[in-house]
């Protein structure tokens, strides 16, 4: 079930902005704002709670600050108050800014809320009775959302090679003696050792995946693909990995399989 903060909070905005309507997408309930200069808005927290992220403002926040030439010209802060009539700031993407940070996003389910946002804001522009001047606004923005799904689409898709490399096979060992000493399967002493890696450098693991496939035009990789390609997220791992093995000292064990024999004493 997926929390809502919005439904919580009643949150009205001071004068600049009315509720236009609540939508479902799935389970969430969407609220659409329009302001005075006619644009249909939408909080930072509703899109990142759409797209599934576990801390949404932060993952989109992170996004955005990458983005920031592109994405601060689609976003306003609004002064919201809630039912205990304490003031809050939060920020609001128009439509044109919901797709590009979807876009960016790469969250499973992106394009389906950008299809989504797209029907709400069309029914809503024809509907309020001014259509001459609405129709060049939605061939602008249906011209921006074909866009974005070429971009999305157009690339032809790749998949990470798994090469062999000194670097993964040097790792793949130390996995092999923690899965022999603590009798635990691969997939879990990688899930686990990801969970140190990220509480320890306060990362997310899925934030540098959803980039890294991005900047590669690949539709999906492993943390471990992203953590190889990147010199500072692999010190980080070695050093996590090398810090367990020497609490159950382990260490000397990863020094004698790993050392190579050679014809020299």
């Amino acid at each position: 079930m997926i929390f809502i903060k919005d439904k919580e909070m009643e949150l009205n905005y001071m004068n600049k902005f009315k509720l236009v309507t609540t939508e479902k997408f799935g389970e969430l309930d969407c609220n659409f704002y329009r302001n005075m200069n006619n644009d249909i808005l939408l909080t930072r927290y509703q899109i990142g709670t759409a797209l599934e992220y576990i801390n949404p403002d932060d993952s989109l926040s992170k996004i955005h600050k990458r983005h920031k030439d592109r994405l601060d010209k689609f976003s306003v802060v609004a002064t919201l108050s809630s039912t205990d009539n304490k003031k809050y700031n939060t920020l609001m993407y128009t439509i044109k800014g919901v797709m590009e940070i979807c876009r960016w996003s790469r969250q499973p389910k992106a394009d389906k809320f950008i299809d989504f946002t797209w029907d709400v804001m069309s029914r809503l522009l024809f509907s309020d009775g001014d259509n001459n001047d609405n129709s060049s606004l939605l061939l602008e923005i249906n011209k921006l959302k074909d866009e974005l799904h070429s971009i999305k689409y157009l690339i032809t898709p790749q998949s990470v090679i798994n090469k062999y490399s000194k670097w993964r096979g040097k790792t793949n060992n130390k996995i092999n003696i923690l899965m022999d000493y603590l009798n635990k399967s691969y997939k879990e002493i990688l899930s686990n050792l990801y969970i140190v890696l990220e509480d320890t450098y306060d990362l997310d693991l899925n934030e540098c995946r959803s980039e890294y496939c991005f900047q590669t035009g690949i539709i999906n990789c492993y943390p471990l693909d992203v953590i190889e390609n990147n010199k500072e997220l692999r010190n980080m791992f070695d050093f996590t990995i090398d810090y367990i093995l020497e609490r159950y000292n382990l260490i000397d064990e990863v020094k004698s399989i790993n050392k190579r024999e050679t014809i020299f004493m």
